[in-house]
């Protein structure tokens, strides 16, 4: 049986979702580590919906708990996030092709920034499946931003200085060549997790806006990307 787990960090990442699944069918909910977790429907697809809050090990935890608790097959984490590349406007879709952290540093062992030692991986890559299933979901929604695949940066660092965004571009892009176009604070531990179990997991991001000082002149589009995201999410499951 298909049962989704959907994680987003904040309520603005949700509430889109959870609206849809209260008009489907009755919701249940349950209590586990402090945090909410949904159980219901969108369309025929099961899903539990729990917001997870912000940062690595709060998606860590909700992520292995909606395996272990509710036996989930498939991950999906929905929400917004910073653009690194500069093809990446304001509002446009990002789909994971694989994701890592940022923040990871054991240079002076001689790690390359971003490994992390003792893992056989430290990029983790996304479903395929669930790619195309949000790039069909996507292209049926019409929407007037665009679609863009590729990797996703992790940290836990809100990005607000183009110094910050040109260190994570550098570090990343030297584990193997491929540079990342966003960056975010959860993608990565969910799928971190999704990986050590084995769970094929998706990361849906909507550019909220352009990791650097822009942000301190008002230019940040949080809801309206959250909105973009979940609706995502929501034809994926009701495909």
């Amino acid at each position: 049986m298909t049962l989704f787990g959907v994680i987003g960090a904040m309520e603005v990442e949700i509430a889109l979702l959870l609206q849809k699944m209260e008009e489907t069918a009755a919701v249940k909910t349950k209590q586990i580590a402090s945090l909410t977790f949904y159980e219901g429907e969108i369309g025929k697809a099961a899903l539990v919906l729990v917001k997870s809050g912000i940062g690595t090990v709060n998606a860590a935890l909700c992520a292995q708990i909606l395996i272990s608790e509710f036996k989930v097959s498939h991950l999906i984490n929905t929400g917004i996030a910073g653009a690194l590349s500069k093809n990446l406007g304001v509002l446009d879709v990002v789909l994971s092709t694989d994701a890592v952290y940022h923040d990871f540093r054991v240079t002076g062992f001689g790690y390359k920034p971003c490994i992390i030692p003792g893992m056989k991986k430290s990029v983790f890559t996304a479903d395929s499946k669930l790619i195309e299933k949000a790039k069909n979901a996507y292209t049926s929604a019409h929407f007037v931003h665009n679609l863009y695949t590729g990797r996703i940066a992790t940290g836990n660092l809100f990005v607000d200085q183009t110094s910050e965004k040109a260190r994570i571009i550098s570090d990343v892009s030297d584990l193997d060549g491929i540079s990342p176009i966003a960056v975010e604070m959860e993608g990565a531990a969910i799928a971190h997790v999704a990986y050590v179990n084995q769970i094929p997991f998706l990361i849906i991001r909507s550019i909220s806006d352009t990791a650097d000082e822009s942000i301190e002149k008002g230019e940040y589009k949080e809801e309206e990307a959250a909105k973009i995201s979940s609706f995502i999410v929501q034809s994926i499951l009701e495909d």
